[in-house]
């Protein structure tokens, strides 16, 4: 009788034990920065399958999963943050994860703002202005200085909670120097149904 493997879910245990198997002989950097392009192509190419881009995200995505070893343990990574932020949509789920792995480069000012405060921010600036925008057709939003995304992710909430919706009715846009964690702000916003663009831009 075939043994079912166990439901995903989602959780930081479980995603960090399927990276840690990445790990066997690359650096925890160099996985790290192949798994968010490989999930921020497949994404992307979902939406997005003008020829332009389209070719361009198809080959690094197989130039990723070649280096990666197989899909199995990418696509199994995937849905166990697609888990977590269907569970729990108030997290900065991969920006946890990157911080958990010391992977921040101080040298480019990467020391993300816990998920708590950045809900904190996004909810005084939300409060403070509501009214205005509740008589807005729509709304943007931009984080300059993106990271993994958690001011917008929070901001999302925010609107959520104020019956403003955000799948509809606002524009997020995002800025970060690092591509990677531009693709990490990509992959949250993307899978909260977060219409917008994040741009690699200083």
């Amino acid at each position: 009788m075939a043994k079912h493997s166990e439901a995903i879910q989602g959780t930081e245990k479980e995603f960090l034990d399927e990276f840690q198997k990445l790990c066997y002989s690359r650096s925890s950097w160099q996985v790290w920065a192949d798994l968010m392009a490989a999930m921020a192509c497949s994404i992307s190419n979902v939406a997005d399958r003008s020829p332009e881009h389209y070719e361009s995200r198809e080959k690094e995505y197989a130039q990723c999963i070649e280096r990666l070893g197989s899909v199995e343990i990418p696509a199994k990574m995937l849905a166990i943050i697609v888990e977590a932020l269907e569970r729990n949509p108030e997290q900065d789920f991969l920006g946890e994860m990157y911080m958990q792995l010391n992977l921040g480069n101080h040298w480019k000012g990467q020391f993300f703002t816990p998920y708590n405060v950045c809900e904190c921010m996004a909810g005084i600036t939300i409060n403070d202005n509501v009214q205005t925008l509740e008589k807005q057709e729509w709304i943007s939003v931009n984080d300059p200085a993106c990271g993994a995304g958690a001011t917008l992710v929070a901001a999302a909430n925010i609107f959520h909670r104020k019956k403003i919706n955000y799948q509809t009715q606002v524009l997020f846009t995002a800025n970060d120097i690092d591509r990677v964690v531009a693709q990490m702000c990509y992959i949250q916003l993307s899978l909260l149904g977060c219409p917008g663009w994040v741009a690699v831009a200083n």
